[in-house]
């Protein structure tokens, strides 16, 4: 996983550990693939450039940016984003697969979640083989995502984090199993407090 890059939307605090390589001014080399998929090294600012680091379902609030420089290897570079939204996990995730699949991307693999994501769809895009990836992921608020306290994160129906990664030529597995998640048709927060959406898991686990 490329080195993380941490941002707060209000504040463009940086957290963790960033190496200045993350940032380097030199983006991109200017080389591409036979699919139009950038070679090299390519910068966060170059990846937060890009309309698919921005893809958030309607109505979300950005909670932090998250990303790193990378496409180095097996290191690949990530821009995305940690946002809040009213809507369920699994109109969240209904929503995405809709919209990547109208924009070329298939669903691929749904393993590797970090230790906060109760589930982590992995899209890839159809036509240029395996080297760009989307990530969509329902996220624990009580599990510090990203190294947040959840007295940091807004109360709301869902928590999700959401990436676009470009690898380094090669790309990344694709597995393609079967999609026995929904994100949950519950939400997260209640009067009552928080509570884990019985159904939020994936059926497959």
């Amino acid at each position: 996983m490329a080195r993380l890059r941490y941002i707060h939307a209000t504040s463009l605090v940086l957290a963790l550990s960033v190496l200045a390589g993350s940032c380097a001014s030199g983006a991109f080399n200017g080389h591409y693939d036979k699919n139009g998929v950038p070679n090299g090294y390519l910068s966060y600012s170059w990846m937060n450039k890009q309309p698919l680091s921005h893809l958030y379902y309607p109505g979300s609030k950005v909670v932090i940016h998250v990303g790193g420089g990378g496409n180095v290897g097996a290191n690949p570079a990530l821009a995305g984003a940690l946002l809040v939204s009213n809507a369920t996990g699994a109109e969240i995730y209904s929503w995405y697969t809709k919209k990547l699949a109208s924009m070329g991307w298939k669903f691929g693999n749904d393993g590797g979640c970090p230790d906060w994501a109760v589930t982590c769809p992995q899209y890839y895009h159809a036509g240029h083989g395996n080297r760009e990836l989307f990530v969509i992921a329902i996220d624990d608020p009580t599990s510090d995502p990203f190294g947040i306290p959840p007295s940091k994160i807004p109360p709301a129906c869902t928590v999700y984090d959401m990436s676009y990664m470009i690898f380094s030529p090669g790309g990344t597995s694709v597995n393609i199993p079967s999609m026995g998640w929904n994100g949950g048709t519950q939400c997260w927060w209640t009067k009552k407090g928080r509570r884990f959406p019985p159904d939020a898991v994936d059926a497959a686990m």
